[in-house]
């Protein structure tokens, strides 16, 4: 398989960039004795904005296009996103064998990017939310997601923040469930709650093998790639 890699992330250094590359690289292997031919990401910019997938070709990439949602009905071709203390979400629709690749951190989060991979599901394929499988991969934590008014009013706008904002009894801060946040918008759209697995969700910043700019720093993190394919 042949890779080809060209990211940017809005923080990207040459360091962070040449990881990339080789973790893209090493995976070509699983990726060659797992069947898929091909392993696609985009230019994730904290958004709601998505790329469907139609035209592929053999190799790992990272797409020109500026987006946070990508979905393909391609066989054999893997999806993924890139994240530290973002949240990986991975969507499967049986019914219509189709699947998505969601990077949702707070700022896409709030803006409903998870609710919007939905949509786009059931707009585009005629998916049935009800029969949707959602994978949340690693990602910060409640107790470790301390937030400043500026996260604080967004999730407020939402109108989840019973369920996503908590305040410590003994410090007084706030701090977001970024990970239920996600769940809930997923909810709103008809998702059974029974259909949304967890058990690969842990927290970045608690287990020191993850990436986690919590903490490691913004300028020094590298960054996990969370990928689905259709067999």
């Amino acid at each position: 398989m042949r890779s080809n890699l060209t990211v940017y992330f809005g923080d990207s250094d040459d360091e962070i960039i040449k990881e990339y590359k080789k973790n893209i690289s090493s995976m070509d292997t699983l990726l060659y004795r797992k069947n898929i031919k091909s392993l696609y990401a985009v230019q994730q910019i904290h958004g709601i904005n998505h790329v469907v997938l139609d035209e592929v070709e053999d190799g790992s990439h990272v797409l020109a296009q500026e987006a946070d949602i990508l979905i393909t009905n391609k066989k054999n071709i893997g999806i993924g996103v890139f994240t530290a203390d973002c949240v990986p979400l991975l969507l499967y629709a049986p019914d219509k064998e189709v699947i998505a690749a969601v990077h949702a951190g707070w700022k896409g989060a709030v803006k409903g990017v998870a609710a919007r991979a939905v949509d786009l599901l059931i707009e585009n394929f005629g998916i049935g939310s009800k029969k949707l499988q959602a994978f949340i991969g690693p990602s910060i934590h409640l107790p470790c997601f301390e937030v400043g008014n500026e996260v604080i009013d967004q999730v407020k706008e939402t109108s989840y923040e019973r369920l996503s904002l908590y305040v410590g009894k003994e410090d007084g801060k706030t701090r977001c469930d970024l990970v239920e946040l996600n769940i809930q918008f997923l909810l709103s759209r008809g998702c059974l709650f029974r259909n949304i697995n967890r058990r690969e969700s842990f927290c970045t910043v608690c287990i020191p093998t993850y990436h986690s700019s919590r903490r490691n720093g913004k300028q020094s993190m590298g960054r996990q790639i969370s990928f689905i394919a259709l067999k």
